[in-house]
């Protein structure tokens, strides 16, 4: 009814996100589904979020949804927590889901983001939700700002998107007790195959991505005294890396070691070996030639590096 309001927030999706086509502005106007939020100034719109209700089956559906055989549209987020994630009744659950969040150029860094999520996180408690998801095709800028406003990873889809080529990565801020308990579930689930997925159905992902997820995942691992002398045999003498490649996963991963704070000569093959396991004929080379001795010396000592940083932050911590 206000054709004024409309163009502007249309408007804003295009210029905020590439891929918006015709058939958004059609959701736009005819999803019942679909809540939206607005930041004005001066009468001017300068911000939007599209929220989608997802979620609330019924115990059969869920069941239908977890087991493969139905897929209603209009609940992505649900159905993959359940289906490929393997909660089996998370399709209960009813939450929103993050469609599109879009900011004027002229007014980004300014916060309008921050306040529109905590705005929609309003609308979570409101309607006695239990969550405020979103999902994503995954960007390090992008991941960044959604693990600032608290939101956790819970899932890496295993395809890629027809246009972006990356994969898709699911977040949550859980408001309800049960989705707080199925969170910590799935944390703990990435904490334990996070190393199997990056070497199996991510191993193909840009290594900047992977880096971004080590970031997301936030994964704190022990490390016994076999591990320490694993590393230490790795990093300061010439222990075979097939040898050390569980262990040394685990260091790159873990939060503490630091992995983002390395230059990227250091990190890319780093994780392009140790976390992805590609042949060390595809792994980036210096001015055209770089040899598997010249890479593996560089692997021992991102290793130092990584461990030096570790055992450091353990020091501060104790």
């Amino acid at each position: 009814q206000n054709i004024e309001l409309l163009r502007q927030v249309y408007s804003l999706l295009i210029n905020a996100h590439y891929r918006t086509r015709p058939s958004d502005l059609r959701q736009l106007m005819d999803n019942p589904h679909q809540q939206l939020l607005l930041a004005e100034i001066a009468g001017r719109v300068v911000g939007v979020v599209q929220l989608n209700r997802e979620g609330g089956f019924s115990k059969e559906l869920c069941e239908q949804v977890f087991m493969g055989r139905r897929r209603p549209q209009g609940h992505l987020f649900a159905q993959m927590i359940t289906a490929q994630a393997g909660v089996r009744k998370f399709a209960c659950f009813s939450g929103l889901r993050v469609q599109r969040i879009a900011v004027d150029a002229d007014y980004r860094r300014s916060g309008i983001g921050r306040e529109l999520i905590n705005s929609a996180q309003q609308l979570v408690q409101e309607q006695q939700l239990d969550y405020l998801a979103t999902s994503f095709a995954i960007d390090p800028g992008v991941a960044s700002f959604w693990q600032t406003l608290g939101f956790s990873l819970l899932h890496i889809s295993s395809g890629t998107g027809k246009s972006s080529g990356r994969q898709t990565v699911a977040m949550i801020r859980a408001q309800s007790v049960d989705v707080e308990r199925i969170t910590s579930e799935l944390q703990y689930r990435l904490k334990s195959y996070l190393p199997l997925w990056l070497s199996g159905y991510c191993r193909f992902m840009y290594w900047s991505d992977v880096l971004a997820i080590i970031g997301l995942a936030n994964i704190e691992y022990e490390f016994s005294l076999q591990d320490e002398d694993e590393i230490d045999a790795f990093g300061n003498g010439f222990r075979g890396f097939e040898l050390s490649q569980a262990v040394l996963q685990k260091l790159l991963i873990n939060r503490s070691s630091e992995p983002g704070k390395l230059a990227d000569e250091l990190v890319r093959p780093a994780i392009e070996k140790i976390a992805l396991n590609r042949d060390w004929k595809d792994l980036p080379a210096d001015n055209g030639h770089q040899g598997r001795k010249e890479l593996l010396s560089r692997l021992r000592l991102t290793v130092q590096i990584l461990n030096k940083q570790r055992q450091k932050s353990n020091e501060k911590n104790t």
